[in-house]
């Protein structure tokens, strides 16, 4: 069976991730729901058989793909816009401000960050302080780069 995963399906509203069975070119009915209770705009990543995602106001979740069953989950109390990205046994997400997530405030007064969590129990294994961003992490070669609202990668 493949998984396919939908954002914000009709019938569930926004927040929702949802798992359809796929066994041929007909997509069958659906797997699982996962409600994240509140916006869910980007794609998750995917790997070892979990998914992981954060929703708007910074709540970061691993999921399992088959069951769609919470595995883990991390408040960070900021604002995302972006996917998180999975390198070896860590999950590296961006993070905005803290809310208002759609402050007016100068980029140079508000202040991101990237936290690193371990993949199995969602322990945050580091964490650095950079400006906004909505940039989705890229991990290469022992290297995580993200760009920030202040012009700095």
């Amino acid at each position: 069976m493949i998984v396919l995963v939908v954002v914000g399906a009709a019938g569930f509203g926004a927040g929702y991730y949802v798992a359809k069975k796929q066994e041929s070119a007909d997509v069958q009915g659906i797997a699982w729901p996962f409600g994240a209770k509140q916006l869910v705009e980007f794609p998750p990543a995917v790997a070892y058989g979990r998914l992981f995602f954060t929703n708007n106001p910074g709540v970061t979740f691993a999921v399992d793909a088959t069951t769609g069953k919470e595995v883990w989950r991390h408040r960070s109390g900021r604002c995302t816009a972006a996917s998180p990205a999975v390198d070896g046994e860590l999950v590296y997400q961006a993070f905005l401000n803290r809310p208002p997530c759609n402050s007016g405030r100068s980029p140079g007064v508000l202040t991101g960050e990237v936290v690193v969590f371990d993949v199995n129990g969602g322990k945050v294994r580091w964490r650095t302080t950079i400006g906004p961003t909505e940039s989705s992490p890229l991990v290469h070669q022992g290297r995580i780069y993200v760009g920030d609202w202040r012009g700095r990668v």
